[in-house]
């Protein structure tokens, strides 16, 4: 099956595109920046809405093309899905974050309609294109990336854009998995603790050599950690899985939210 990781040429975007890769799906990463073709294992560097690709020899389930392609901005995603939006498979794991607070009065419209973009719009805009390919296979599976407790909708101070436009994500996975569930397709949601580099592309067997006294778990969160719920949501057999919220944090309860 073909697969879109949106935002996967980078963090835990790029653990869930491996793991869908080894599992012998075609997968295509997007990206709004170029990275080092050598750090993912792409055969050359992303052009301008380009691609790169690993050389033909490699097996099958370690091939992954990358798209540059500004999920945030709508005339690029138009641009490029009007011509390729035949994908069975879509993880929505963009997520624009600011690491400084702001309050929400003092949030420059720059700033709110870069994160309300990139982590809302995106994901209708992607939409549009993707379902009604999925419709026509009657058969889809479509993750898209929250964070904590949104289900709540609890004041995040100094986050106010960012948790604004996840929250409405949320509504907006619930929405579309009743509307397209008669047609074979499941929309769910994940959402990661406060998964840290080096641990964002990394493994589970790396993480157990580091002790976390602040997760109840232990230890640090992975990206492995992420993807291998991906991998499950994503299989055939789980079709009666749905509108669901997946936290993925080691039991930590984040609020109030001290990151």
């Amino acid at each position: 099956m073909k697969a879109l990781v949106t935002g996967g040429i980078a963090g835990l975007g790029l653990a869930v595109a491996r793991m869908l890769a080894q599992e012998g799906h075609e997968v295509v990463v997007t990206s709004r920046r170029e990275r080092a073709a050598g750090e993912i294992g792409l055969g050359a560097a992303c052009g301008e809405t380009g691609e790169g690709r690993i050389p033909a020899d490699r097996p099958a389930g370690e091939r992954i093309r990358a798209v540059r392609c500004d999920a945030g901005c709508r005339e690029e995603v138009e641009g490029w899905l009007s011509r390729e939006h035949d994908f069975d498979i879509w993880v929505h794991a963009v997520g624009p974050f600011r690491a400084a607070r702001t309050p929400l009065a003092d949030t420059s419209v720059r700033e709110w309609e870069e994160l309300v973009s990139g982590n809302l719009a995106s994901a209708y805009w992607h939409a549009r294109w993707i379902v009604p390919h999925m419709r026509s296979r009657r058969w889809g599976r479509i993750v898209t990336f929250g964070y904590p407790q949104v289900e709540g909708a609890m004041p995040w101070e100094g986050r106010g854009a960012y948790a604004s436009a996840k929250v409405g994500l949320l509504a907006f996975t619930r929405t579309l998995a009743v509307e397209e569930a008669p047609h074979g397709i499941t929309v769910n949601m994940i959402c990661p603790g406060d998964i840290r580099a080096p641990f964002k592309e990394g493994t589970i067997a790396q993480a157990r050599s580091h002790r976390d006294s602040g997760t109840p778990a232990g230890r640090p969160g992975t990206g492995e950690d992420v993807a291998r719920v991906v991998r499950f949501l994503v299989h055939p057999d789980s079709d009666m899985i749905t509108g669901s919220v997946i936290d993925v944090t080691g039991g930590v309860q984040y609020f109030p939210f001290t990151y």
